[in-house]
């Protein structure tokens, strides 16, 4: 059976005192995340707003558990990341 899940991560970027800081912070956190897990990634929210973000990871295959598992580690890279302090995160299954 096929499985989608996403992660849905609301953050304060801290420290940022532009949006080309933001990008910069960012565009690091996502190439690290796309280094080690094949998710998609996506700024689904406050793209103008230079100390906020709202981040989604997308993860699909025939495994719900290892879909769980992957999002559970993003989600405590993001947690533990010092530039991000994260407001709200939920991963939810989709279909």
């Amino acid at each position: 059976m096929i499985s989608v899940q996403v992660l849905i991560v609301d953050a304060i970027v801290t420290g940022s005192r532009s949006l080309k800081e933001k990008r910069a912070v960012l565009n690091s956190i996502k190439g690290s995340i796309a280094s080690k897990f094949n998710v998609s990634i996506s700024e689904l929210d406050y793209l103008d707003k230079w100390q906020r973000t709202m981040l989604g990871f997308a993860v699909i295959s025939n495994d719900g558990r290892l879909n769980s598992k992957t999002l559970e580690k993003i989600s405590d890279i993001i947690h533990n990341d010092g530039r991000l302090e994260v407001v709200h995160s939920s991963i939810e299954e989709l279909g």
